[in-house]
This record gives C-alpha cells, structure tokens and sequence, in this order.
C-alpha cells in the first residue's frame, strides 16, 4: 500500500530560464518510474516528490517505508555526475540512496560501478517502454551519515497526516 504525501516545497524548475522550464521529460520520467516501482513493491510506506531538507538538497522522491526505513532517489535522464553527486547529499538523513536513470545513461553510469559501490549510492536503469527496472547495484540499508539530519527529516514527516496515520497501522 502507498500513499503520496504532498511537502509542499516549490518546484526547483522555477529557478531555470522560460526556455526549459517547462520540459517535463524527467518528471514524465520519474512518474513513470514510480508507477512501475509502486506495483511491483511489496512494502507499505508513504512517498512523497521534492522532499526539501535545507542544505541538502531537493530529494526527487521520498519514500518512508512502515519499517522506518527512508529511501531517497533522484532521477536523471543524462547526467549521472551531477546525479551522483545530488544522491550523496541525502545518505546524511536517508538509509539508503538511489540514481534512476534511462538505460542508455545507465549502461554509462555503470562503467564506474565501483564509485557507486563505495559511495553506497544505488544505481537503477528504468525502461519506460517496457517498464522494467534494472538492477545495476542495490545498497544495503545503511545508518545514515548524520543522525541530526535524519531527526530532520523525520521531524518533516511526523508533520504529515499520512506519515502519522502509516506508523499507527504498521
């Protein structure tokens, strides 16, 4: 079972030139993911996109499984530098992290999958067509980096109905 939380943070997109502000390709991109993913998962939680922790960062997507376990992922369509870089910024509050990128991007983010092995930081390929997701590297769930950014983080969901409404079913 899933449920969507709503954060309430504002579109980062808003910062970027009129050009390319509103192409969607990776949101259309990480909305087909999650349909993907959510059907196939087994766990009860509650996820929500742009999870804003200050100082680091905008989190794509959260997901707080009923276990207590924060996953966070970021999507990126080409860049898996830049990606690379956004996820490790949430391994201080998040047990585990994950790139998704399209296989293409993938396949080239995979040729430096020892980088991603030390960084503890999971690496996905999704193909949208089929909707298969791609397995390249999956971490353990780990003990985040800062204990006081996961209090954050935690204290950010506790604010939310249904974060609340999640712990007192599981």
């Amino acid at each position: 079972m899933t449920r969507t939380i709503a954060f309430g943070t504002l579109n980062p997109r808003r910062n970027l030139p009129v050009e390319v502000r509103f192409k969607r390709g990776e949101l259309l991109f990480q909305s087909a993911f999650l349909r993907a993913w959510q059907s196939e998962s087994k766990e009860v939680g509650v996820g929500g996109g742009q999870f804003e922790l200050p100082e680091l960062g905008i989190a794509d997507y959260l997901w707080a499984s009923s276990s207590g376990r924060l996953d966070a992922f970021e999507f990126k369509l080409t860049d898996w530098r830049k990606g690379a870089t956004q996820a490790m910024r949430y391994r201080s509050y998040a047990h585990r992290v994950f790139l998704v990128m399209p296989p293409v991007p993938a396949l080239r983010a995979a040729q430096h999958l020892e980088a991603f092995r030390d960084l503890e930081i999971g690496l996905w390929a999704f193909h949208v067509l089929t909707g298969e997701i791609e397995r390249h590297f999956t971490p353990a769930p780990l003990v985040p980096l800062n204990s006081k950014a996961h209090e954050a983080a935690i204290s950010i969901l506790s604010r939310k109905r249904k974060f609340r409404e999640m712990l007192e079913t599981a």
